[in-house]
């Protein structure tokens, strides 16, 4: 059985089928419809729905994904708890500093006390503060 993880950025929609031990297929898509995405994903894979176990979704877009038409057990994680959680999970750690960077940063600090953001920005902030710095 696989599970879907499904990353519903601001440009892009990241996907992944996954079992217990290995990455299996992986998509990074031009964001549109979430889940025209799936569908494609699911048949440019050869993934079958009866193989599913569940379909995760996190990401800034998670909430455009609601409709569960293949009836499939579905979770949505928080976004910074799928960026700690998997950013020790890939550094083998029990705690650290995860910094993501996509169309936006993320700082955010894991240790024994939990998950904490510490902050970030959006690229188009960068933009705006360096394009009024070019106008004064």
């Amino acid at each position: 059985m696989s599970i879907i993880g499904i990353d519903i950025g601001s440009t892009t929609t990241k996907i992944i089928e996954y079992n217990k031990k290995k990455l299996i297929n992986s998509e990074i898509l031009k964001n549109r419809n979430t889940e025209e995405i799936l569908e494609e994903f699911l048949q440019s894979n050869n993934i079958n729905i009866s193989d599913i176990e569940k379909i995760v979704v996190t990401g800034i877009g998670a909430n455009k994904f609601k409709s569960n038409k293949y009836n499939i057990p579905m979770k949505t994680v928080e976004e910074f708890e799928a960026i700690a959680t998997g950013g020790l999970n890939l550094a083998n750690k029990k705690e650290g500093l995860i910094v993501s960077v996509g169309t936006g940063t993320a700082l955010i600090r894991v240790n024994k006390g939990g998950i904490k953001h510490l902050g970030g920005t959006r690229s188009w902030c960068w933009n705006t503060i360096y394009a009024m710095q070019k106008i004064s």
